[in-house]
């Protein structure tokens, strides 16, 4: 099985890799199934103060793979990516999605205090 979600932990970040560049990082159910488990072992780890979720490759991520949205609206299959954003708002710590600007320009998307 291949990991689509690589996990770095460094002075209390956790660094989340979005891994699945030939397809620029698109949702596809696997990789929110894995960002949502990423999210919340995250939560549960009193050693992560703030979380950083980026993406491998040259984009963050395109949004939802298109391979699998007829599915979606034909009724074959449940909408997933709803769970990622379950997890975004429940984990506990600052998070910073898909910015990639400078560390001076950057803000946050959960604006939640630091655990510690």
């Amino acid at each position: 099985m291949t990991t689509l979600v690589r996990s770095t932990l460094a002075d209390g970040v956790a660094t989340l890799t979005v891994d699945r560049p030939q397809a620029l990082n698109a949702l596809n159910p696997a990789l929110i199934t894995e960002v949502a488990a990423a999210l919340n072992a995250c939560a549960v780890d009193e050693r992560t103060r703030a979380i950083v979720l980026t993406g491998a490759g040259r984009a963050f991520s395109a949004g939802g793979d298109t391979g699998w949205f007829g599915e979606v609206l034909a009724g074959r299959r449940a909408h997933a990516q709803s769970e990622i954003a379950h997890c975004m708002e429940t984990v506990g710590n600052p998070l910073n999605a898909g910015d990639r600007r400078p560390p001076g320009a950057r803000g946050l998307c959960s604006q939640r205090p630091l655990r510690g």
